[in-house]
């Protein structure tokens, strides 16, 4: 069963399994097709890790967004399930990938801006997702933040830090394209793969993988879904907009209850995320959605908002909203989107680094110079054509 220090997911008395928590987030109301513009939220993995993401999210079904493969391996580009696929670089790695080297991916993404700022459209909000350590991602990622926040969107990313065996120099190398990333995220969600091995590491390879790629799943399910379709007391995608652009560290969160005590329960899921950690002392505001079937009464709508914020500021902004769904009878769903929150696993664009926060040496790795590009390039082909 699923357990974990602190708070443990319950349901009507019980724990749930991985399972079970998995499944909850694919309840009969998200299965419904509404319309809606996708082209409002792009949800863009790069490199390896990012665009198996995407096939797994596509697997999914997310619905509401669409999902963008970015790469500089061509072979692996055409294994992904996704939207739309991106492949760049080509005329400088000739879609061979970047060796693991970010001083190319950056190249690569650089030399292709007007196929980003293409694909981006006029996205408001982009979810960025991909693995630290590696070079596509470590490098194009950050390129693609930058262009998406100077079209004017909220950035979001999503990325995964190494494990612990994987050596010294790729935690470097991921921490480095992690300071990049938050000079133009407004949030970045951290999620450790050693954190992933402690939760999820007894479960068969793909499943224990499927809950980290969760993680993103809920965020992406829980902005479509509060603006899907209008609610009987509404929170709409200017609210998100507003809450989220101040740059403060920020939670996207889903819990699913059914039972005597499904308001405590679904509470309880939204703000216990395994990976995430969040603590909402000193949140400052919050936007809550909550869905339940015909049966759904005021009193438990104002309950959750209450519980809410009773863990947040009392000078903190709440505004809430509440929509009846057939399929929901019995059951009850609560979606938050919570700013100001405190978590080890979450950044915000504006947090400085603690002082006590040893300074990660300089690699060079980035910005990278022309002839270092030409360099790496020259020897990582060579070996390649041998």
């Amino acid at each position: 069963m699923f357990k974990y220090s602190n708070s443990n997911f319950s349901n009507a008395g019980k724990y749930l399994s991985i399972e079970e928590y998995l499944r909850s987030f694919d309840t009969p109301s998200s299965s419904k097709k509404y319309p809606v513009n996708s082209d409002l939220i792009k949800v863009i993995g790069v490199g390896g890790a990012g665009c198996n993401t995407i096939t797994a999210l596509m697997k999914m079904g997310i619905q509401g967004a669409e999902c963008i493969a970015v790469n500089t391996d061509e072979s692996h580009l055409n294994r992904i399930i996704a939207d739309k696929k991106i492949l760049i670089g080509k005329d400088l790695t000739k879609g061979r990938g970047t060796g693991g080297y970010p001083e190319v991916g950056e190249a690569c993404a650089r030399r292709d801006e007007n196929k980003i700022e293409e694909m981006l459209g006029d996205a408001e909000m982009v979810f960025i997702t991909y693995g630290l350590g590696g070079g596509t991602g470590t490098g194009a990622g950050p390129v693609i933040a930058e262009i998406a926040k100077k079209k004017g969107a909220i950035v979001i990313g999503v990325v995964t830090l190494p494990f612990e065996t994987e050596g010294t120099h790729k935690m470097k190398i991921a921490l480095q394209g992690l300071e990049r990333l938050r000079n133009y995220a407004d949030t970045v969600a951290i999620i450790s793969n050693e954190r992933l091995n402690e939760v999820a590491g007894i479960l068969p390879l793909e499943k224990a993988l499927y809950v980290g790629t969760s993680t993103l799943a809920i965020m992406v399910k829980g902005i479509t879904e509060i603006i899907m379709k209008p609610s009987l007391l509404n929170v709409d995608f200017a609210d998100v907009r507003a809450l989220m652009s101040n740059g403060d560290v920020a939670a996207i969160c889903v819990g699913y209850a059914e039972g005597r005590n499904r308001v405590e329960d679904a509470v309880n899921m939204a703000l216990n995320n395994p990976l995430l950690e969040i603590d909402l002392t000193g949140a400052t505001g919050a936007l809550i959605v909550v869905k339940g079937g015909p049966d759904l009464q005021l009193s438990e709508v104002s309950k959750i908002a209450d519980i809410v914020k009773k863990k947040m500021l009392s000078t903190a902004s709440i505004k809430w909203g509440a929509d009846v769904v057939e399929d929901l009878q019995g059951k009850l769903k609560v979606l938050l989107v919570v700013t100001g929150v405190r978590s080890k696993n979450l950044i915000s664009s504006r947090e400085k680094p603690v002082s006590t926060r040893p300074r990660i040496p300089s690699a060079g790795l980035f910005p990278p110079s022309e002839d270092k590009v030409d360099e790496i390039l020259y020897t990582y082909l060579s070996v390649i054509d041998a």
